[in-house]
């Protein structure tokens, strides 16, 4: 038995390193773990281990076939399902509240988020049942009275805040990334993290690379963006090789305004030279409007937007300096036509927010210069190879 727990510690051990950390695992039985709940992993589910017991007590193979390894985790949800197979919804982990009793200031502690939470609720169910019987009749509804109905919902919020900030199970879930964005709570944490660190990050990268204002007027981000080429998450900034940046990125817009918006996004190449006038002109990349996006559905797919420009990899010429690719995400009024005529040389991203009565909410960006694989990424989008290496006279 002890020979079988081991052989399935190595295996999962080799497997998926980042998500199983084990205590003693070569050593825990069925029984073991009957008489001991609490060596369980809190964020796995109670019958993990136990699962385990079972199967090596009806087989004396041990876990070297990887669907069966997929399943055990899957069923026990060790890892977030990636690839688009659907993963559980929320919540997902199991969340183990510590043991009254045990410390007399944690018992009080919950006593008084308790009775201040059930005061919010009260207050909640008021501002509920006041917007409700303002909204009733809809033909006597003035300016005033919709300014009145959007401040109660501010206030609304704030207060499902406010009621569930201080409950532990909520602050453990948010630590875990075991969240409902459609909870206010969730997503006034998740823009709290985002403001902390990665917020300054970016406003320190676009203004030290003069990403702002090269690509469009000074503005403070609203929305967090966020880029993938593959798995790694891009840092703002970061050079890109061009066989990797070859297939468009993934993108994120995490909107903390829990509503459902339309978005455009822009990606602009800021470094085209252009020699008869000595200077640099802008390159569109890629445009897309009317994509969806809700606190829920985070991920941009272009296939449900209007792609008003098709996307177009970067490919810097050599002997240039090095190219910001820089991507904006505009949040729209209304939804947007498709009979644009692009030109993508010296486009103006100005002109095209205006006339479409965009706002500007989000901003991210990386750099690249030439390297081996340009002539590649240029010959497999069907682009113009460049003739010469550029040289300033």
């Amino acid at each position: 038995m002890r020979h079988s727990l081991q052989q399935i510690y190595n295996t999962f051990y080799k497997i998926n390193r980042n998500f199983i950390y084990i205590r003693h695992f070569a050593f825990l039985s069925k029984d073991y773990l009957k008489k001991h709940p609490r060596e369980r992993i809190q964020n796995r589910k109670p019958n993990f281990y136990l699962q385990i017991a079972n199967i090596t007590s009806k087989s004396n193979e041990s876990l070297s076939n990887e669907s069966q390894i997929l399943s055990l985790q899957q069923d026990s949800h060790v890892f977030d399902i990636e690839n688009g197979n659907k993963e559980k919804k929320y919540p997902r982990l199991t969340y183990f509240s510590p043991k009254l009793g045990v410390n007399k200031a944690y018992d009080e502690a919950l006593k008084v988020i308790e009775a201040d939470r059930l005061e919010k609720q009260k207050k909640i169910k008021k501002i509920k049942l006041k917007i409700e019987q303002m909204l009733k009749n809809k033909d006597s509804i003035t300016k005033d009275t919709e300014e009145q109905i959007i401040n109660l919902k501010k206030y609304l919020n704030q207060l499902e805040i406010l009621a569930d900030i201080n409950d532990p199970e909520i602050r453990w879930r948010f630590k875990h990334n075991d969240v409902d964005m459609s909870i206010p709570v969730y997503r006034y944490l998740a823009e709290q993290k985002w403001m902390k660190k990665p917020y300054h990050l970016l406003m320190q990268r676009i203004e030290q690379m003069y990403v702002i204002p090269d690509a469009y007027k000074r503005f403070k981000p609203t929305v967090e963006v966020l880029l993938r080429f593959g798995k790694e998450e891009l840092e703002p900034g970061k050079f890109v090789p061009n066989n990797i940046s070859a297939l468009a990125p993934v993108i994120e817009i995490n909107s903390f305004s829990g509503k459902e918006e339309l978005y455009t996004i822009i990606l602009l190449d800021l470094d085209v030279p252009d020699l008869e006038k000595d200077s640099f002109k802008i390159y569109l990349h890629w445009l897309i409007s009317n994509i969806p996006i809700s606190p829920t559905n985070a991920s941009v797919q272009p296939s449900k937007g209007t792609i008003l420009a098709s996307y177009i990899p970067p490919h810097p010429q050599k002997g240039s300096p090095y190219h910001r690719y820089t991507l904006l995400v505009f949040e729209q009024v209304k939804k947007i036509s498709n009979d644009y005529n692009i030109i993508r040389n010296c486009f103006n991203v100005n002109q095209f927010a205006s006339l479409n009565n965009l706002k500007i909410v989000g901003i991210h960006f990386w750099r690249s210069v030439w390297d081996e694989h340009v002539d590649k990424v240029m010959s497999d989008a069907q682009l113009p190879q460049y003739k010469t290496m550029l040289k300033r006279s």
